[in-house]
């Protein structure tokens, strides 16, 4: 499924409440880090789109928020956590498509636990079809060791430079390519398939498919020093304190760097002062001060004030 952020703000897009837009704005955030294999930020954004004020998510954004949240769990190896969040969603609210997304969710936590046939038995059931369907049967059938049942699979998924199917979709068909090309011992054409799947996903950093794909990538890779160098992005280097990893105390990441008006308001918070009383020290309307906070909760991954200061602080930012 493409988990990519929409062009634009979503929330500046949506006629959605504030409470909800804040609650979506998260969700779509945390299916990004989830493919970029950053667990620790998605799990912190799907915690605070749950938390968003008002959010009453209607069945789609149900749907959505459960397969992030399974693919979060299943990343983190807990396949019945996936489980529960994916069956917890009741399908008969629910359009061919996200019954179809769900489906293949579900089929990626059986080909975790090495159950290949009973997830190619899940994605035979949605009525909806799609390249992302495709390219699930594909990865159930190459399991399977049905390597022309999964080249023919992926045979209705665009190339590479073709369009009208996402980056993500067509990256991780070349990769299935690149996989079948491999057991077949064709190494020139794993190479070549595997370097398209890399130029798709290299833009937005998507690590996940790759991880998933298991150890004959890095094979690949380290026979050809240069390759390995230009795909460095597949191992992230640790960041400092203030990027936004996993902390070693285990609290969620910081997300983006605070501006320094948004360094000043928290100073000022931390000083006990009301949403009024910074406003005026800071010259500020009240409504801007409030609207500085939300952005230092969303970028801090806390939902209070009191919570946004100690975050700050045991981060040696104030």
């Amino acid at each position: 499924m493409d988990h990519r952020a929409p062009t634009g703000d979503p929330a500046e897009r949506s006629a959605l409440p504030p409470g909800r837009r804040a609650g979506v704005d998260h969700l779509v955030l945390a299916g990004v880090a989830v493919e970029q294999d950053d667990l620790a930020a998605a799990r912190c954004h799907l915690d605070l789109a749950a938390a968003a004020t008002g959010l009453r998510p209607d069945p789609a954004t149900t749907a959505r928020a459960a397969v992030i949240g399974a693919r979060t769990a299943l990343a983190e190896g807990d396949g019945d956590a996936a489980l529960a969040a994916l069956r917890a969603v009741a399908p008969e609210r629910l359009s061919d498509r996200a019954v179809a997304e769900l489906a293949v969710a579900e089929s990626a936590v059986h080909l975790a636990r090495g159950d290949a046939e009973a997830a190619l038995r899940l994605l035979d059931a949605p009525a909806a079809d799609g390249p992302e369907l495709a390219v699930a049967r594909a990865r159930a059938l190459l399991a399977l060791g049905r390597g022309p049942a999964a080249a023919q699979a992926l045979a209705g998924v665009p190339e590479a430079g073709e369009d009208g199917v996402a980056a993500p979709v067509r990256a991780h068909a070349s990769l299935l390519r690149a996989q079948l090309a491999e057991a077949d011992g064709d190494l020139a054409q794993a190479r070549r398939r595997l370097a398209e799947a890399l130029a798709l996903a290299r833009p937005e950093e998507l690590r996940r498919m790759f991880v998933e794909s298991g150890p004959w990538v890095r094979r690949i890779l380290d026979r050809d020093p240069q390759s390995a160098r230009l795909n460095a992005w597949l191992t992230p280097a640790a960041p400092d304190r203030t990027a936004s990893a996993p902390r070693a105390d285990g609290q969620p990441p910081v997300v983006e760097p605070l501006t320094a008006r948004e360094v000043e308001v928290l100073c000022k918070a931390a000083e006990m002062l009301s949403t009024e009383e910074i406003a005026a020290e800071l010259f500020l309307s009240a409504n801007t001060v409030k609207t500085h906070l939300k952005s230092i909760y969303r970028k801090l991954c806390v939902t209070r004030r009191s919570d946004a200061v100690h975050r700050a602080q045991d981060l040696g930012m104030l």
